[in-house]
This record gives C-alpha cells, structure tokens and sequence, in this order.
C-alpha cells in the first residue's frame, strides 16, 4: 500500500525574509553574511525549499532556529489535514516531539531530546 503524500503549505522563503527584516538585516548584508552574491538572497526568499547546509547556515547567522519553524508547521499541516488523529510524535535522531490538538489549539505534550525528558501539560 503507497501512502498518500501531502503537500504542506511551507515556504522557508518567506519564513527566512520575514526574519531577516525582523533582525533588520538588509539582503545586501545577508550576501556578505552567507558569502552568496546579492543576486541568489532574492532566490532564496523565493524558494519554498531549500538545502539543509543553507538552512543551517542562515540559522547561524541570523542566529535563528529555522528548522524549528518549519518542524512546528509542519506538526500543525499534519494535525489540520488529518481528520482521524489529534496527536503526533514525530522523532528525528536524538529528539522527539509529541504534540496534540485540543479545541483548535496545538500542544507540545513531550519533549526529549538527548535522553532527558521534559512533559509540558
């Protein structure tokens, strides 16, 4: 049995704009940050994808957790779209999280990362 994929409403694009004009840090400054020409911070902020190494280096410099962004909306995609299940777990190497919706509001019910545990009720 093939199972469905669904396409989720992520743009880390947008998410890296907003944030970098948060910090207000200017495109031209962001080039020189991540050593990429001016031209390509314009494709990055057009892109509803992107590498991890990019990803991850974006998030040293503007000393931002993106992946923890797109982990949340993904969680919140997953929950909205599926009508059977109210809770998640989702875990990546040494880190789980759980997360559960209740009246419309989405929780982090666990979180473990490096063997040590934290319940958050």
């Amino acid at each position: 049995m093939q199972k469905e994929h669904q396409h989720h409403n992520i743009h880390i694009g947008s998410i890296i704009r907003k944030k970098t004009a948060e910090k207000g840090i200017l495109e031209k400054q962001l080039a020189h940050m991540i050593e990429h020409h001016y031209s390509n911070i314009t494709d990055i902020f057009n892109r509803k994808s992107i590498n991890t190494d990019l990803l991850l280096q974006i998030s040293e410099v503007l000393e931002y957790d993106f992946f923890r962004d797109v982990y949340t909306l993904y969680l919140n995609s997953v929950l909205k779209n599926n009508q059977t299940t109210n809770s998640i777990t989702i875990v990546v190497d040494d880190e789980k999280v759980s997360v559960k919706q209740e009246s419309g509001i989405t929780k982090i019910t666990e979180y473990h990362k490096n063997h040590s545990k934290i319940d958050i009720n």
